[in-house]
């Protein structure tokens, strides 16, 4: 008993701090501080009445929203900095063991995974502190619901049970509808509120329908025991083994077997918004704001992939073999063409994260032996996408707002001129989005070309070089607005807090370094996939 609650310290001192900001967030709500209502601030130098004796209030600070109002920038440097111990207390955790009657397990692989994951949103929160100052909307509810997030995908990835991982992956959605829909006063944050919560309950609704059909063939919902059941069925069709409880089985449970993996495979796919299900992406995207877009478009593809890697690729490839090979290349070429045409940032990235998703599977298209490359690639992708959100969530004033984001493409014109560091920082990253030298994402791109070329796969490889191609002309426009493109209306930055811009400045010296120096990371990713649990 000793040994189990030891083995569970840092999911005990992640609860811990969930239950403290709650606890704190619930008695700063207590405190009486000025109301805002209707858009509109209420105080006793603002009201006057009238002979009809009606209240009239001035329009003043007429950006707040209803209710009490006080900053979140407190609770989010403690939880980033909660992240951060949390990371150091499975780094120190000695123990690799099953839990929960198996429906954990904590391997390096796992453990690693987590490591990344609780510093990633760590610095996710940091970065976005210059936005949450300037912009003042939101409360300690936010920090509290990245917490709940990370501790649902942090045990999506140790998850070994279908029913383990369907509670944690809804636990991650939950909070990431209520992210999307903070921004009560815009129609598109409600908008994307609305559409992730209804196609969520429709791949929740696959999912279960999936680990329905599983457990009704096997008797079984834990995944070891699928590996093995589907293992020794491959072996005695082969003649190898002589199997006579299995050769009794008909083919009914079998055939429901596949399309229970099928309806829970295509509900991960959703997640990840891999295409042809990435509708959900672009909208959700845009609708939401460009720290939670930041949150959704990397944490849990991180979560999903560790778990598809060390749980659910037996299975998948003992029913479908390469039919994920299908989903890669749409990825790549949705993603490829269908940012063509866009000038809204946010739509834009959604589209470059769609196409990114298809590299990130080139690898899963083998069965074994990919997992280091991915995780590179990952690595890479995250850094990145940290420096261009924390970029886009620059406080950006314009002419008829108070304070907002960079919206579309053209508000970077003359940016070389005007704020030349941040121009450079962004032509940066997004060389390294298209996967061009001397960045570190050309590093990543090629570790997964290399083992696509190793494995056969010369029809996925050729997509991807075309649709590489294709994408490198709309990251360059960026480059192009950026030193060659008129502002067609005025607009200025803000300061940024000094912490966010140390950040950006770290990912970015990362991705200008580690193409020469890679050693580190390619030796780390080697050892950590090393740590999978053989499932066959």
């Amino acid at each position: 008993m000793n040994l189990f609650w030891t083995s569970w310290i840092p999911e005990r001192f992640c609860l811990s701090g969930i239950i403290g900001l709650l606890i704190y967030s619930s008695l700063a709500e207590t405190i009486v501080k000025p109301e805002y209502r209707l858009g509109q601030f209420a105080s006793t130098k603002s009201i006057r009445f009238q002979e009809t004796k009606t209240t009239v209030f001035s329009q003043k600070d007429n950006d707040f929203p209803a209710g009490p109002f006080w900053s979140s920038v407190t609770p989010s440097y403690w939880a980033s900095t909660r992240r951060i111990r949390t990371a150091f207390r499975l780094w120190k955790n000695p123990y690799e063991m099953v839990q929960l009657s198996a429906g954990f397990t904590r391997t390096e692989w796992t453990t690693g995974l987590c490591i990344l994951l609780n510093l990633a949103a760590a610095l996710m929160l940091r970065v976005s502190q210059s936005w949450f100052t300037v912009a003042k909307r939101t409360g300690a509810e936010y920090s509290l619901l990245v917490l709940l997030s990370v501790m649902g995908q942090a045990l999506m990835i140790q998850s070994t049970d279908l029913m383990n991982f369907y509670r944690c992956l809804e636990l991650q959605s939950f909070c990431f509808i209520i992210l999307c829909s903070f921004d009560t006063r815009s129609l598109y944050s409600v908008e994307a509120a609305m559409k992730y919560f209804l196609l969520s309950a429709f791949a929740s609704t696959c999912r279960l329908f999936g680990t329905g059909l599983i457990y009704w063939s096997t008797g079984q919902t834990h995944l070891a025991s699928r590996s093995s059941l589907l293992s020794l069925r491959s072996s005695d069709t082969l003649g190898l083994t002589e199997t006579p409880d299995i050769l009794q089985m008909s083919d009914s449970p079998q055939l429901s077997l596949q399309i229970g993996i099928w309806f829970v495979s295509l509900a991960i796919l959703w997640k990840l918004a891999a295409a042809p299900l990435h509708m959900w992406a672009v909208d959700v995207y845009q609708g939401s704001r460009s720290s939670v877009t930041l949150l959704i478009s990397t944490l849990p593809k991180l979560a999903l992939l560790g778990f598809w890697i060390s749980q659910w690729t037996p299975l998948w490839h003992s029913t479908f073999g390469n039919v994920l090979v299908f989903f890669s290349a749409c990825s790549r070429i949705i993603g490829a063409f269908g940012a063509r045409s866009q000038t809204h940032l946010k739509r834009f990235l959604a589209y470059s994260s769609i196409g990114h998703m298809g590299f990130l599977l080139m690898p899963l298209c083998a069965s074994v032996g990919a997992e280091s490359a991915l995780l590179t690639h990952f690595l890479f992708y995250a850094m990145t996408s940290l420096a261009v959100w924390g970029l886009l969530m620059w406080p950006w004033f314009r002419h008829a707002q108070t304070s907002a984001t960079p919206i579309y493409l053209s508000d970077f014109a003359i940016l070389w001129k005007t704020h030349p560091v941040a121009a450079w920082t962004l032509a940066r990253t997004m060389t390294s989005l298209a996967g061009l030298p001397p960045l570190a994402g050309f590093l990543g791109k090629l570790g997964i070309f290399w083992w696509s070329l190793n494995q056969g796969q010369y029809a996925l490889l050729f997509i991807a070089l075309g649709s590489t191609l294709v994408s490198s002309v709309y990251y360059l426009r960026i480059l192009r607005i950026m030193y060659l493109d008129t502002p067609k209306e005025w607009n200025s930055i803000n300061g940024r807090t000094s912490t966010s811009a140390y950040i950006i400045a770290f990912c970015g010296r990362i991705l200008l370094s580690f193409l020469w120096y890679s050693s580190p990371i390619i030796l780390m990713t080697q050892w950590r996939s090393s740590g999978i649990v053989p499932t066959f």
